[in-house]
């Protein structure tokens, strides 16, 4: 499961953090951590409202680097590319700061 945090909201900008874990079972054979901060500037103004509507668009291209991250450790690893679907799987942690 993929965890987000909410690191800062401004009237018309964002930052959060994503920490996605993927491993094989059993985890002994691999096991991967990766942490993506993202930031997101817009003409408009967002809130916390306008993120939880779009996270699924806002995930997207982070979705597509986890995926090619994991194909090119297997690989290396085990010299099988094993490729997983584009697809962050959310699940909310608390958020550090409020909107401002």
């Amino acid at each position: 499961m993929d965890k987000y945090e909410i690191l800062e909201i401004k009237e018309n900008a964002f930052s959060l953090k994503l920490n996605s874990s993927i491993f094989i079972d059993p985890e002994a054979l691999f096991r991967v951590n990766l942490e993506h901060q993202i930031k997101y500037e817009f003409t408009h103004e967002i809130d916390t409202k306008f993120i939880e509507n779009n996270l699924e668009e806002i995930f997207h291209p982070v979705g597509s680097e986890v995926s090619y991250i994991t194909s090119t450790l297997t690989k290396f690893l085990t010299d099988s590319y094993i490729i997983l679907p584009p697809t962050i799987i959310i699940e909310q942690e608390n958020s550090k700061k409020q909107q401002k």
